[in-house]
């Protein structure tokens, strides 16, 4: 079109383009506010509990602070057993039968398992170490850089799951202060303190941050399906007025 033209269809994809990238922004923030939320909620339950007006004792960690007095608190390898995995990223296969936990968030197929039952893997290196956390029942397998916490005593699996996914990075961060981290070392692990009440009370934990965190990631999910919709208004906008489909009047 003419210059005059071209000029009304800048300004007017300017001010609209504004106006939704402004939108946009103010979703991103409300969903990273409700990830901050959602990592406070979990991290106050499994080291304050849930309970009102306990009574508080120095857990004797100096992040975790105070905890309920009933709560007692131990290294994780008298909680569990820790061992890692055989197979590679190479051996996954999109079709395969069963879920096979690599070091990233993504959780890929295998045609093969090697456990079944209730267990909780972490990343042991790369980008996701110490940080990518998943809560499991039944049969799967898992790459051999790849952490998994069985075989519980006097502690719930899920619960175990919300500790570490929430405090562990703490114990990444400090080690991180001292030098570059990027692998997690079993002592690490086998040493990380864990502090809990009684099976009954973290069972109680757990149907709470079940229940409180779908609630949250409900409220992320629509926020993130409302920037999606903007994107494609967006583009949609910007393509039928440059192309003449939608008339913009000076």
């Amino acid at each position: 079109p003419s210059i005059q033209i071209q000029s009304q269809i800048a300004s007017f994809l300017d001010t609209k383009c504004s106006l939704i990238d402004t939108t946009i922004e103010k979703e991103r923030e409300v969903i990273d506010k409700l990830k901050e939320y959602r990592q406070a909620v979990i991290t106050e339950a499994v080291t304050k509990g849930i309970r009102a007006g306990v009574p508080m004792k120095d857990s004797g960690v100096e992040w975790l602070g105070e905890i309920p007095e009933g709560w007692e608190e131990r290294k994780l390898k008298f909680l569990c057993s820790i061992n890692t995995g055989d197979k590679d990223t190479i051996n996954r296969n999109d079709d395969g039968l069963y879920p096979f936990y690599v070091r990233s968030p993504k959780i890929e197929h295998i045609d093969t398992y090697s456990f079944d039952g209730e267990a909780v893997l972490m990343a042991g290196d790369g980008v996701g170490a110490g940080k990518v956390f998943h809560y499991v029942s039944g049969k799967f397998d898992y790459h051999q850089r790849v952490y998994n916490l069985h075989y519980f005593k006097d502690v719930c699996g899920k619960y175990i799951y919300y500790y570490l996914k929430e405090n562990f990075w703490k114990k990444i961060e400090e080690a991180s202060a001292k030098s570059t981290v990027d692998s997690v070392r079993l002592p690490m692990l086998l040493e990380f303190p864990v502090v809990f009440g009684q099976i009954g009370e973290q069972q109680q934990i757990v149907s709470y941050l079940d229940a409180k965190c779908s609630e949250i990631d409900a409220t992320i999910q629509k926020r993130e399906l409302a920037i999606e919709k903007l994107t494609a208004y967006k583009q949609s906008l910007i393509y039928e007025c440059v192309t003449g489909k939608k008339e913009v009047l000076g």
